[in-house]
């Protein structure tokens, strides 16, 4: 091999074709002289550095050999075909794998432009007919021989993986997980159909990707510019859409309107709150501050028959399980300024006119449609009518260092959209520049420089730098005493703590939070079979998206067996802090170094949440000022909402809200788009 890559009349070969039938264990494969070599590091020996003279030229390995040690050796079985076969000594078993190739060309950035299709997946043997040899080359010639003249090499693969998976020994063995390739198959099945107009590069595409995220509205503010649009910046998104479990999508959808119930009825529940949060009360300034606030309104008198809007997002991962299938996992739920339901849509729209136009054969209909920025902004309009005041405005209360201005932008022009010839005022207004400018009458109203505010819609107020001083505080405070309709109020600001998630990922705890659920009124169209009278129904649903969470309370028994483990798996765990806006958390050394440093009587003020592991894709992510690069990546959906409601009755919700992606690299350990971490995507739905 090493003799092979440095020859350099490859120069003039269009490509490179490595065959290879062996035995192995993970990762080596066995040499004629019994030694041990590694899978990487030959197929490095090709790659762009070590083999220039085959840079950007397709490069196939077929590597027939096992890949675990489970198994006797050869031991005799007879397969479907009725034919004896021999299980090799030092394997266990599998076929074809495009999650591995994918996974290895991950590892090495400079094998793009290869792909290693192995005869079976890790730690599993890769069985042979005693009479006709191994069902992975067998596969490969049959499957060849019919089609490579009129398919592409990963449709060619698809088969393969077909008719391998179809195949069992006598002892009931099965080689290749079929859902799990089937569905990691995707991105280089889009990425390989991908037709360019006659005489255009790669970077033209790019161009007009960006050209076109610019025309439409797909943009931020400059982080030194953020006071005004005068100059912007592309907001990060990918090029094609990502894979996504139809199965964990669905899921997701359908347990929207669960969660929203579960979260109003902890908004409402004070006992249940102050319980909850007392403990990191004591560490934690910023909740203890905001329960003061949340104190104050209940015990105002009224609030349950007040009207609250709720507009929800609630954020989840896919996570690979030992099967080889996907489950879905709750990351977090979200009430203050759920953000990106406009730029979702834009990007959806981006994504669909890149199939249609440069992908062969594209599915569109796997693009699911979009709904959230008609959710949002369907739920602040049916707040302002019921308000009941035409002249009244929604006070759209933003931050001082405001960078996702056209996000927000898309919601008021699609309010005004929906209100067709009915004229809705709308005013943004700086947090900071409350004090001294908001004020409530006797009646109750909150007015604004004396214009009458309907509702209040926070796309601040989720961070500690957002009140600035006592004076803020007290603004604050006014406007969640008054009759406007607060979007959220104080307290689904509270509900959405990671420490709610936390109490809820208790058994006890879920089940106690669904029965009350029951004593909510619904709209008699809006009810769902989850929430008809179904709580077992109900808690298996939310139970099964449900990540272990631990109390890093010291006074809680087994803390100090907690840490120890902690210590030791850290990369196992995410610190999380009562925070929202990304950028927060903590992970790895970072984690550890972290609870190092605080008392244990601060530890109340974070969670500690067991790590999701999703499937890892490859994608481009197109930044701004960035060259574009294909990278592997990993993807967050979270499903959008809105209530209308007042403690005990739900006036209006929404049924399909939409959703949004977020993709960020692999490596990448935190997943903000305002941060800088995550891309805004699309999902490509496939089956599970």
């Amino acid at each position: 091999m090493v003799k092979f890559s440095l020859n350099k009349e490859h120069e003039r070969c269009d490509s490179a074709v490595v065959v290879i039938l062996t035995h192995g264990l993970e990762g080596e494969i066995y040499g004629s002289d019994g030694g041990l070599v590694s899978v990487q590091k030959m197929i490095q020996l090709l790659d762009a550095v070590n083999c220039p003279a085959l840079k950007n030229k397709p490069k196939l390995f077929f590597l027939q050999a096992c890949r675990g040690q489970r198994y006797d050796s050869g031991h005799d079985v007879i397969d479907s075909g009725d034919a004896i076969g021999s299980a090799n000594a030092r394997c266990k078993l599998n076929s074809l794998d495009e999650n591995d190739a994918a996974a290895l060309r991950r590892k090495v950035p400079t094998q793009a432009d290869i792909l290693i299709a192995y005869s079976t997946t890790p730690g599993f043997v890769s069985w042979r007919n005693s009479l006709r040899g191994t069902w992975f080359i067998q596969a490969v010639c049959e499957v060849f021989s019919e089609y490579a003249w009129k398919e592409e090499v990963l449709h060619l693969f698809t088969r393969v993986n077909d008719v391998v998976a179809s195949k069992m020994s006598s002892c009931g063995s099965v080689q290749v997980p079929e859902p799990c390739s089937r569905l990691l198959d995707c991105m280089s099945t889009m990425f390989s159909k991908i037709k360019l107009p006659p005489g255009t590069t790669f970077d033209e595409l790019i161009d007009s990707a960006k050209d076109w995220a610019q025309i439409h509205g797909l943009c931020i503010r400059l982080p030194e510019k953020y006071e005004n649009s005068d100059e912007v910046q592309l907001a990060p998104f990918t090029l094609l859409p990502s894979p996504f479990s139809k199965s964990c999508f669905d899921t997701a959808v359908n347990l929207h309107q669960a969660m929203m119930a579960v979260y109003h009825q902890i908004a409402f529940d004070y006992d249940f709150m102050e319980d909850a949060l007392s403990p990191v009360m004591l560490s934690d300034v910023f909740v203890s501050k905001l329960f003061g606030i949340y104190r104050a309104v209940m015990k105002h008198g009224n609030m349950m028959s007040r009207l609250v809007l709720n507009i929800q997002r609630c954020d989840y991962m896919m996570q690979e399980e030992p099967n080889s299938l996907y489950s879905l996992k709750q990351v977090e739920v979200n009430h203050v300024a759920a953000s990106f339901a406009g730029l979702g849509v834009r990007c959806r729209q981006w994504h669909r006119l890149m199939l249609s136009q440069m992908v062969e054969n594209a599915k569109l209909d796997l693009l699911p449609e979009n709904h959230a920025l008609e959710t949002v902004a369907l739920g602040l309009l049916s707040a302002w009518r019921a308000y009941g005041h035409s002249e009244a405005i929604i006070l759209i209360m933003v931050e001082d260092e405001l960078r996702n201005f056209a996000d927000q932008r898309l919601v008021e022009y699609k309010i005004q959209s929906l209100a067709e010839f009915q004229h809705v005022p709308m005013r943004r207004f700086r947090l900071t520049h409350c004090p001294g400018n908001v004020a409530v009458d006797r009646r109750g109203r909150l007015m604004l420089n004396g214009v009458e505010v309907a509702v209040v819609y926070y796309r601040t107020g989720y961070l500690p730098k957002h009140f600035p001083n006592e004076d803020v505080w007290s603004a604050f405070l006014q406007i969640e005493l008054s009759e406007a309709i607060k979007c959220p109020w104080i307290g689904f600001h509270l509900a959405g703590m990671k420490r709610m998630q936390l109490l809820l990922s208790n058994s006890d705890t879920l089940r106690s939070v669904i029965d009350k659920t029951k004593l909510l009124v619904w709209p008699v169209n809006m009810k769902r079979k989850i929430l008809d009278d179904d709580d077992d129904e109900m808690y298996r649903q939310m139970k099964s998206v449900t990540v272990p969470m631990h109390d890093l309370d010291p006074s809680k028994a087994g803390a100090d067996e907690l840490m120890k483990h902690v210590d030791a798996n850290a990369d196992n765990f995410v610190l999380k802090p009562h925070l929202e806006g990304g950028g927060n958390n903590f992970y790895g050394q970072n984690l550890i170094k972290q609870l190092n440093q605080l008392c244990s009587n601060e530890r109340s003020a974070y969670v500690l949440m067991e790590r999701i592991r999703p499937p890892t894709f490859d994608n481009w992510i197109i930044r701004a000022n960035i060259p574009a690069q294909q990278t592997s990546v990993v993807s967050e959906l979270g499903t959008f909402g809105y209530s209308l409601a007042t403690g005990q009755q739900i006036i209006s919700c929404s049924r399909d809200g939409g959703f949004l992606l977020r993709t960020k690299p692999s490596k990448e350990d935190e997943g903000g788009v305002m941060v800088g971490a995550a891309a805004l995507d699309t999902p490509h739905l496939l089956l599970p």
